[in-house]
C-alpha cells in the first residue's frame, strides 16, 4: 500500500532554512525534464497516455540499458489529502534500469507515477507498504522565498534504501517557473533530516520526487522506486 498525505500543519521558508537541509556535497548538476518543458507549453505531457521518464543519471553512472516504458494499472489505494490533491496528470508506468558497478550489477526497477497537484509550504508524507517493492515512509514539501524556489525531502523509515548505490537511493529536485532546474540531491544517508534542491529566480513550477528501497531488503543488486512530479503546475 502506498500512501500520499497532507500533515496538518504548515512551515514558513525561513525556519525550514534555518532547520536542516541537504548537503550540497550531494548535489548532482542536471537539465530540465523534458515533460517539465511540455506542461509549462500546455501541451498532452500531463495527459493519460503519456509516460514520465524516469531518473537515468544521477550520479555521473547511466544505466548500460533501460526497458520500458510499460503501461501499469494505477496504483491501487493511493490517497490524496489537501495538498497533494485530486486530478493526477499522466499514466502510471514501470521501467528496467541496469547498471554497472564493480562489484555486482545492480537491477533498478522504478515505476513513474502521474504528477499531483500540491500547495506551496505544505508538508506531504509519502508511505509505501511493499508497492511496487517499494517499503519507504517520507515527507516531501515545495517551498518558494530567499529568491528562488526549493523541493525538499525527509526520510521517515529506515527501510528507505541509504547504502550508497545512489541510483537505487531517494532523490529530489526542483524545476521553477522560469523553467530553471535545479540540481538533483540524493535523499541519503541521514533519517529525519530535510535533503533539499534550490533554484534562484523564480517560485516552483514542479517537484521530482523519488522514493526507494532494496528489494528484498538486505541485498545490493536489486531496488525499487517510485518516482513522480508534484507542484502547482504555473
Amino acid at each position: 500500500m502506498i500512501k500520499t498525505r497532507r500533515i496538518a500543519r504548515y512551515l514558513v521558508l525561513p525556519t525550514v532554512l534555518l532547520l536542516l537541509l541537504g548537503s550540497p556535497a550531494g548535489a548532482i548538476h542536471r537539465t530540465l525534464n523534458p515533460n517539465v518543458l511540455d506542461l509549462a507549453k500546455g501541451s498532452s505531457a500531463g495527459q493519460s497516455g503519456k509516460c514520465t521518464r524516469p531518473s537515468l543519471d544521477w550520479d555521473g553512472q547511466p544505466p548500460t540499458s533501460v526497458a520500458g516504458p510499460f503501461l501499469a494499472a494505477p496504483i491501487p489505494n493511493v490517497v490524496h489529502f489537501g495538498s497533494a490533491g485530486a486530478g493526477s496528470l499522466g499514466s502510471t508506468c514501470k521501467w528496467k534500469l541496469s547498471f554497472e558497478v564493480k562489484k555486482h550489477d545492480p537491477t533498478v526497477y522504478v515505476t513513474t507515477m502521474p504528477g499531483l497537484p500540491l500547495q506551496i509550504n505544505v508538508t506531504n508524507e509519502f508511505n509505501s507498504g511493499g508497492t511496487d517493492g517499494v517499503r519507504c515512509a517520507a515527507y516531501y514539501r515545495l517551498e518558494n522565498g530567499y529568491g528562488g524556489a526549493a523541493a525538499q525531502e525527509s526520510l521517515a523509515s529506515t527501510l528507505c534504501n541509504t547504502d550508497g548505490f545512489t541510483n537505487g537511493e531517494g532523490s529530489v529536485s526542483i524545476d521553477d517557473a522560469n523553467l530553471q532546474a535545479g540540481p538533483t540531491t540524493i535523499v541519503a544517508p541521514t533519517q529525519q533530516y530535510w535533503y533539499q534542491s534550490f533554484v534562484e529566480g523564480a517560485n516552483a513550477l514542479v517537484g521530482n520526487f523519488a522514493f526507494c528501497s532494496q528489494n528484498p531488503e538486505g541485498q545490493h543488486s536489486t531496488y525499487a522506486c517510485i518516482e513522480f512530479q508534484a507542484g502547482p503546475y504555473e
